[in-house]
């Protein structure tokens, strides 16, 4: 555990029961929203990727197919 992991960890021992769900709750969206920036990197650096993805949610959903060929 690093520094900053210990101070967290030291921070979490001192903090009432009662608030350790939001605690949770807090520390879920915190992973999610990583979790997602991570993502939106990756498909941004895939050349023609977000040029891709503008022209598609432009698209009409009636021209959509409702099964995939792949």
């Amino acid at each position: 555990m690093n520094g900053l992991q210990s101070n967290i960890a030291k921070i979490i021992e001192e903090i009432p029961y009662y608030y350790l769900q939001d605690l949770f709750d807090y520390a879920t969206f915190l992973k999610a929203k990583a979790q997602k920036e991570h993502d939106t990197a990756y498909l941004s650096s895939i050349p023609g990727m977000t040029d891709s993805i503008i022209a598609a949610s432009k698209e009409d959903l009636q021209n959509c197919s409702k099964t995939l060929d792949w």
